[in-house]
């Protein structure tokens, strides 16, 4: 297939040996040129075109025309005794090389002389290179054993973060969750530049969480990304990220998480609040609660600060479950006026040593109740010296489970103005494992908008 007229290049800048290939003499017209593609085509009886192909080596991946023989000759160069042969699968280059190669040694020598769109993403060792009857190189037996060897190299997600980022690089790259690994190269993945931008994109909706492309690339992976998001402030030792799917100009409900430190308790009852609240969270790796010498005023002061930076433009509301809601008291004594709502659900808080051990000794009851062994060391569930003893002067919604043992305790110290008590049907443990509650509580929430 040849192309020509007016919009055709007069021809390569200084490749003279090129030109002469590349540019032949119009058949029918000697003043003009045409540009062999190296596309073969053929007429239909229809006046269309059907493509059948390339005539040569060269193949067109992201963009930019490649051609797979000046891979291979740059790879021998560095590996002489080697064979290699590569082709395109599923838009990735995958090289099949015999005997085993170092690739971390290799790759960066390839970059040093080879753009990145050139370089291979999956390395396969075999031992022989399969051919047709004809002699040809036989890809589609090389194609099987991309297959095989794909089958076994799916790690999966290990956190909810790289569960949602599964489910995005699924959608967008057209391909089974099942055959995202979190530890696989974007590109090798079958990414390209449009890609990017929709993952940047999508990343922000789903997760609300606003990543440039350059660091989604130097990220690589899922894992990658999933650090990246961890980590997105350096200044910022905590990172909250969004349980349901994520609207502008919506208000903001922030869920601090209870003893364990995993905020996926409130992944289902975020789904309550689509299209009507943003919902976020965050994990604490290790259960804080019970470190001795941790400095949760000091924790709260960096939540607080983490939450004024994203979150102050937004209507705001705090809730924390169980030991979680003395972190919420503590950021909001951080953040003022900014929090429109605190919300208590069956949090664990009280004003005096004598209502600490009160607790502690029902807890102990109930535990041994059920055939367990239990010693608490008092000290590992007091936070604080001083029992809290300062007023917020924001609103309560208080949810109380009616065979709860903390039910009985008064909280209307912790604060200046309203509160309001919800209850809620079963025990302390289970409340959020009830889809009732879940619905109670939800809809409690969305009245205060």
């Amino acid at each position: 297939m040849c192309i020509g007229g007016i919009g055709l290049t007069s021809g390569y800048w200084n490749k003279t040996e090129l030109n002469h290939t590349k540019f032949i003499k119009h058949p029918f017209d000697n003043q003009k040129v045409l540009y062999k593609t190296g596309d073969l085509a053929k007429w239909l009886p229809n006046g269309e075109l059907d493509y059948l192909g390339r005539s040569d080596e060269q193949i067109k991946l992201r963009g930019f025309h490649i051609e797979i023989q000046e891979i291979e000759n740059t790879i021998l160069q560095f590996l002489p005794n080697n064979s290699f042969k590569i082709i395109v699968y599923q838009n990735n280059l995958v090289c099949f090389h015999l005997g085993k190669i170092n690739k971390e040694n290799i790759i960066p020598k390839l970059k040093s002389v080879l753009p990145d769109y050139m370089i291979p993403t999956q390395w396969i060792e075999l031992d022989f290179i399969p051919l047709t009857t004809n002699g040809k190189v036989d890809k589609n037996q090389l194609i099987t054993f991309i297959l095989k060897e794909n089958q076994y190299c799916v790690d999966i997600p290990k956190t909810w973060v790289e569960e949602k980022l599964v489910k995005i690089w699924s959608e967008i790259l057209l391909i089974k969750e099942s055959q995202v690994s979190v530890q696989k190269d974007f590109y090798e993945l079958g990414g390209n530049s449009l890609n990017l931008i929709k993952m940047a994109h999508k990343i922000y909706q789903e997760l609300g969480i606003k990543l440039s492309y350059r660091q989604i690339l130097e990220a690589q992976s899922i894992e990658g990304i999933r650090k990246l998001i961890t980590n997105q402030n350096q200044s910022n030792e905590y990172c909250f990220y969004i349980l349901n799917e994520f609207y502008e100009n919506l208000p903001t409900l922030i869920l601090i998480p209870p003893t364990n430190g995993e905020g996926l308790i409130y992944k289902s009852f975020a789904q309550f609040f689509n299209k009507q609240m943003n919902v976020y969270t965050l994990d604490l790796e290790r259960p804080w609660e019970i470190q001795q010498n941790i400095d949760v005023q000091m924790l709260a002061s960096k939540l607080a600060n983490e939450i004024q930076q994203r979150f102050a433009q937004n209507t705001l509301f705090i809730g924390g479950y169980s030991f979680g809601i003395r972190l919420v008291y503590y950021i909001s004594l951080n953040l003022h006026n900014l929090v429109n709502q605190l919300i208590n659900f069956d949090g664990i808080i009280y004003k005096s040593p004598e209502e600490e051990k009160f607790l502690l000794n029902q807890f102990i009851e109930k535990e041994k109740a059920l055939g367990k062994d239990l010693i608490i060391d008092e000290d590992a569930y007091r936070f604080v010296n001083d029992y809290f003893s300062e007023s917020i002067q924001t609103p309560i919604l208080h949810f109380k489970g009616d065979q709860s043992i903390v039910q009985f305790f008064d909280i209307q110290f912790l604060t200046t103005e309203n509160v309001k008590i919800q209850y809620l049907r079963g025990e302390h443990e289970n409340l959020f494992d009830d889809t009732e509650n879940l619905k109670v509580m939800s809809k409690e929430i969305l009245k205060l908008l």
